[in-house]
Protein backbone atom coordinates (compact mmCIF):
# COMPACT_ATOMS: atom_id res chain seq x y z
CA UNK A 1 0.00 0.00 0.00
CA UNK A 2 2.54 2.45 0.95
CA UNK A 3 4.79 1.31 -1.46
CA UNK A 4 2.14 1.76 -4.13
CA UNK A 5 1.59 5.65 -2.80
CA UNK A 6 5.39 5.90 -3.28
CA UNK A 7 5.49 4.59 -6.90
CA UNK A 8 3.33 6.83 -8.37
CA UNK A 9 5.22 9.95 -7.62
CA UNK A 10 8.88 8.64 -8.77
CA UNK A 11 10.41 11.52 -10.83
CA UNK A 12 12.48 10.50 -13.46
CA UNK A 13 15.47 11.15 -11.20
CA UNK A 14 13.97 9.50 -8.16
CA UNK A 15 13.60 6.47 -10.39
CA UNK A 16 16.96 6.68 -11.42
CA UNK A 17 17.81 6.78 -7.44
CA UNK A 18 15.58 3.82 -6.71
CA UNK A 19 16.67 1.63 -9.80
CA UNK A 20 20.21 2.45 -9.03
CA UNK A 21 19.68 0.83 -5.25
CA UNK A 22 17.53 -2.22 -6.03
CA UNK A 23 20.27 -3.53 -8.43
CA UNK A 24 22.97 -2.72 -6.03
CA UNK A 25 20.75 -4.79 -3.57
CA UNK A 26 18.49 -7.00 -4.76
CA UNK A 27 20.22 -10.12 -2.68
CA UNK A 28 19.89 -8.28 0.51
CA UNK A 29 16.03 -6.96 0.08
CA UNK A 30 14.82 -10.48 -1.04
CA UNK A 31 16.57 -12.12 1.97
CA UNK A 32 14.76 -9.83 4.11
CA UNK A 33 11.61 -10.43 2.61
CA UNK A 34 11.79 -13.96 3.14
CA UNK A 35 12.53 -13.28 6.89
CA UNK A 36 10.27 -10.74 7.11
CA UNK A 37 7.03 -11.53 5.72
CA UNK A 38 6.70 -15.36 7.60
CA UNK A 39 7.16 -13.25 10.76
CA UNK A 40 4.72 -10.88 9.79
CA UNK A 41 1.75 -13.85 8.76
CA UNK A 42 2.61 -15.89 12.01
CA UNK A 43 1.89 -12.65 14.54
CA UNK A 44 -1.15 -11.45 13.08
CA UNK A 45 -2.86 -14.14 14.00
CA UNK A 46 -1.73 -14.49 17.56
CA UNK A 47 -2.48 -10.06 18.32
CA UNK A 48 -5.64 -9.47 16.49
CA UNK A 49 -8.49 -11.37 13.92
CA UNK A 50 -7.32 -9.16 11.19
CA UNK A 51 -5.27 -6.00 9.92
CA UNK A 52 -6.41 -2.82 10.93
CA UNK A 53 -6.05 1.03 9.25
CA UNK A 54 -4.96 2.92 12.21
CA UNK A 55 -5.18 7.02 10.72
CA UNK A 56 -1.74 8.30 10.85
CA UNK A 57 -1.13 12.59 10.24
CA UNK A 58 -0.65 13.63 6.76
CA UNK A 59 1.63 17.01 6.79
CA UNK A 60 1.62 17.75 2.73
CA UNK A 61 -1.15 16.25 1.61
CA UNK A 62 1.50 13.61 -0.27
CA UNK A 63 3.17 11.83 2.20
CA UNK A 64 4.84 7.81 2.47
CA UNK A 65 6.16 6.12 5.12
CA UNK A 66 8.60 3.12 4.07
CA UNK A 67 10.45 1.96 6.89
CA UNK A 68 8.66 0.44 10.41
CA UNK A 69 10.40 -0.52 14.54
CA UNK A 70 9.00 -0.92 17.16
CA UNK A 71 10.33 -1.07 20.99
CA UNK A 72 7.16 -1.58 22.89
CA UNK A 73 3.52 -1.55 22.10
CA UNK A 74 3.63 2.27 23.31
CA UNK A 75 6.67 2.91 21.00
CA UNK A 76 6.37 2.41 17.20
CA UNK A 77 8.41 4.47 14.75
CA UNK A 78 8.01 4.65 11.16
CA UNK A 79 9.97 6.64 7.87
CA UNK A 80 9.40 8.37 5.07
CA UNK A 81 9.32 10.89 3.13
CA UNK A 82 6.91 14.38 2.93
CA UNK A 83 6.36 16.01 -0.86
CA UNK A 84 6.40 19.72 -1.39
CA UNK A 85 3.53 21.41 -3.19
CA UNK A 86 5.65 22.30 -6.12
CA UNK A 87 6.18 18.32 -6.53
CA UNK A 88 10.07 18.86 -6.85
CA UNK A 89 10.99 19.30 -3.05
CA UNK A 90 10.70 16.72 -0.75
CA UNK A 91 11.22 16.18 3.60
CA UNK A 92 12.37 13.93 5.73
CA UNK A 93 8.79 12.42 7.55
CA UNK A 94 9.26 10.43 11.12
CA UNK A 95 5.99 9.42 12.66
CA UNK A 96 5.48 8.17 16.63
CA UNK A 97 2.46 5.58 17.58
CA UNK A 98 2.55 6.12 21.72
CA UNK A 99 -0.31 3.38 22.03
CA UNK A 100 -3.56 5.84 21.23
CA UNK A 101 -2.39 7.50 17.88
CA UNK A 102 0.41 8.77 15.26
CA UNK A 103 1.92 12.09 15.82
CA UNK A 104 4.76 13.46 13.17
CA UNK A 105 7.82 14.12 15.44
CA UNK A 106 10.23 17.11 13.33
CA UNK A 107 13.21 15.80 11.72
CA UNK A 108 16.12 17.69 10.22
CA UNK A 109 16.55 17.72 6.31
CA UNK A 110 20.38 17.92 5.06
CA UNK A 111 21.64 20.97 4.37
CA UNK A 112 21.21 22.00 0.20
CA UNK A 113 19.13 19.34 0.07
CA UNK A 114 16.09 19.76 -2.61
CA UNK A 115 14.62 16.55 -2.02
CA UNK A 116 15.02 14.51 1.22
CA UNK A 117 13.80 10.93 2.12
CA UNK A 118 13.99 8.57 4.98
CA UNK A 119 14.13 4.85 3.86
CA UNK A 120 14.99 2.82 6.98
CA UNK A 121 15.23 2.90 10.25
CA UNK A 122 16.24 0.62 13.96
CA UNK A 123 17.70 1.23 17.32
CA UNK A 124 18.52 -0.48 20.61
CA UNK A 125 16.12 1.53 22.27
CA UNK A 126 13.43 3.98 22.31
CA UNK A 127 16.13 7.07 23.34
CA UNK A 128 18.98 5.73 20.44
CA UNK A 129 17.12 5.53 17.03
CA UNK A 130 19.01 5.94 13.49
CA UNK A 131 17.36 6.51 10.42
CA UNK A 132 19.04 5.97 7.02
CA UNK A 133 17.91 7.34 3.59
CA UNK A 134 19.21 9.96 1.16
CA UNK A 135 19.06 13.70 -0.47
CA UNK A 136 19.41 14.61 -3.57
CA UNK A 137 20.61 18.35 -4.19
CA UNK A 138 21.00 18.23 -8.03
CA UNK A 139 19.61 16.22 -10.43
CA UNK A 140 22.97 14.19 -11.46
CA UNK A 141 24.21 14.18 -7.22
CA UNK A 142 22.63 12.07 -4.68
CA UNK A 143 23.84 11.70 -1.26
CA UNK A 144 23.87 9.60 2.02
CA UNK A 145 21.53 10.66 4.91
CA UNK A 146 21.85 9.14 8.64
CA UNK A 147 20.03 10.78 11.14
CA UNK A 148 19.83 9.86 14.87
CA UNK A 149 17.01 10.42 17.91
CA UNK A 150 18.48 10.44 21.59
CA UNK A 151 15.65 10.33 23.39
CA UNK A 152 14.18 14.10 22.99
CA UNK A 153 15.07 15.02 19.35
CA UNK A 154 16.62 14.10 15.90
CA UNK A 155 19.25 15.01 14.22
CA UNK A 156 21.78 14.65 10.71
CA UNK A 157 25.28 12.82 11.32
CA UNK A 158 27.40 13.21 8.59
CA UNK A 159 28.11 10.03 6.16
CA UNK A 160 30.64 9.64 3.92
CA UNK A 161 29.80 9.52 0.15
CA UNK A 162 31.33 7.21 -2.13
CA UNK A 163 29.97 7.59 -5.91
CA UNK A 164 27.89 10.21 -7.90
CA UNK A 165 24.77 9.09 -7.12
CA UNK A 166 24.85 7.32 -3.09
CA UNK A 167 21.86 6.57 -0.46
CA UNK A 168 21.16 4.33 1.85
CA UNK A 169 18.05 1.85 2.00
CA UNK A 170 18.00 -0.20 5.43
CA UNK A 171 20.18 0.38 9.03
CA UNK A 172 20.51 -2.30 11.77
CA UNK A 173 21.65 -1.33 15.31
CA UNK A 174 23.47 -3.97 16.95
CA UNK A 175 24.73 -1.54 19.76
CA UNK A 176 25.22 2.76 20.55
CA UNK A 177 28.38 1.37 19.31
CA UNK A 178 27.83 -0.68 16.07
CA UNK A 179 25.05 0.43 13.75
CA UNK A 180 25.39 -0.85 9.83
CA UNK A 181 23.79 0.58 7.08
CA UNK A 182 23.45 -0.87 3.41
CA UNK A 183 22.67 1.08 -0.25
CA UNK A 184 23.62 1.94 -3.39
CA UNK A 185 25.46 3.96 -5.53
CA UNK A 186 25.97 4.97 -9.19
CA UNK A 187 29.19 6.65 -10.58
CA UNK A 188 27.98 8.40 -13.71
CA UNK A 189 29.40 5.92 -15.83
CA UNK A 190 26.84 3.25 -15.89
CA UNK A 191 28.73 2.13 -13.04
CA UNK A 192 26.51 0.87 -9.95
CA UNK A 193 28.44 -0.57 -6.59
CA UNK A 194 26.90 -1.32 -3.54
CA UNK A 195 27.26 0.74 -0.44
CA UNK A 196 27.85 -0.61 3.39
CA UNK A 197 28.65 1.68 6.27
CA UNK A 198 29.38 1.41 9.93
CA UNK A 199 28.52 3.81 12.84
CA UNK A 200 31.10 2.86 15.37
CA UNK A 201 29.89 5.12 18.27
CA UNK A 202 32.06 8.43 16.75
CA UNK A 203 31.75 8.60 12.98
CA UNK A 204 30.29 6.74 9.99
CA UNK A 205 32.72 4.75 7.66
CA UNK A 206 32.76 3.24 4.37
CA UNK A 207 32.69 -0.64 4.78
CA UNK A 208 34.79 -2.36 1.59
CA UNK A 209 33.04 -5.06 -0.44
Amino acid sequence: MGAAAYNSRWDHTKERVVYTLTRALRGVLALAAAVIVPVVIAAAPASAASWQIIASPNSSGNDVLGAVTSFSPSSVWAVGQAYGSSGGTSSTLVERYNGSSWQIVPSPNATGGRQNSLNGIAGTSASDIWAVGYDLSSRAHTHPLTEHYNGSAWSVVAAPQVAQMDGLAGVASVSPTSVWAVGGGNTGTGVTPPLVEHYDGTAWSVVPT
